[in-house]
């Protein structure tokens, strides 16, 4: 399934094309752009509000992959942001960015730092995520880390995270994003 792009006319398989990120974690974007200055450390794949606080919190960009059943070669991937609240584990974490054998570290107690019912459902919108306890799990050096959402989490997304999903639902929760253009 693909979509036209309105910039330059090239077909986008939503699949390998089409997949969603959050710029910052919630709390970080609903800031203001002065208070954002004031209280953030702002990376790439890390950010932190009031990191010279001993309250500090500390968020790790990841993915939330969800396997397709009618493309098993290919996960659909939605890019988030995790609390790591284990300042212990933001260490490790750290420790470890680099090194080829992360992936045989057991899982880290996380949060979901984004909120995924804003953009990809319509009312009558799910119980939110925002906040869910995760296991973010590395996944390699030259790869996003996983975010991966408990059993008991009642979500559609955390529900095909667990049982897997068809192209066509990722053409719906991308719905929102078809018609963008720019950065």
């Amino acid at each position: 399934m693909s979509l036209i792009c309105p910039c330059c006319d090239k077909p986008i398989n939503l699949v390998e094309d089409m997949e969603p990120f959050f710029r910052f974690p919630e709390v970080i974007a609903k800031m203001s752009p002065s208070e954002r200055r004031a209280r953030c450390k702002l990376g790439g794949e890390v950010c932190s509000v009031d990191h010279r606080m001993p309250t500090s919190r500390v968020f790790i960009r990841c993915v939330i992959p969800i396997e397709l059943h009618d493309r098993p070669e290919r996960a659909f991937k939605i890019g988030a942001w995790a609390e790591i609240p284990d300042h212990d584990d933001v260490s490790r974490i750290v420790q470890l960015w680099n090194d080829d054998a992360q992936v045989e570290e057991p899982g880290f107690g996380a949060l979901l730092a984004n909120d995924l019912n804003r953009p990809f459902f319509e009312p009558p919108l799910p119980p939110s995520p925002l906040g869910t306890a995760c296991i973010f799990q590395l996944t390699g050096p030259k790869t996003r880390p996983y975010l991966l959402f408990a059993d008991g989490v009642d979500h559609p997304i955390a529900a095909a995270q667990r049982a897997g999903a068809c192209v066509r639902d990722t053409f719906v929760w991308t719905r929102p994003f078809h018609g963008m253009v720019g950065n």
